[in-house]
């Protein structure tokens, strides 16, 4: 949900940094239950190796987020004036 909430805000950062925590906790829990018993290693590995995708992208997502937010980029999405929907 969190990165639905960033696609709604100028500042991003906030809610993409949202996303990568969960990703973080997600992990968590994943190595936490592979610990105790609660999945097998290969389930803990069919479930780890697309989580560092969304992790990575995430990064990305928030490493670019940060980059635009501390330009103030976001702020200047407005209609053009010389004939183009968005500069």
């Amino acid at each position: 949900m969190h990165l639905v909430d960033a696609s709604y805000q100028k500042q991003k950062s906030a809610s993409i940094l949202g996303a990568v925590k969960e990703v973080n906790r997600i992990r968590f829990l994943i190595r936490l239950s592979r610990d105790v018993g609660v999945v097998t290693a290969d389930s803990c590995g069919f479930a780890a190796t697309p989580l560092e995708e969304v992790g990575r992208m995430a990064g990305g997502w928030l490493a670019s987020a940060n980059r635009k937010d501390a330009a103030g980029i976001w702020t200047i999405l407005k209609p053009a004036e010389h004939g183009r929907a968005f500069v």
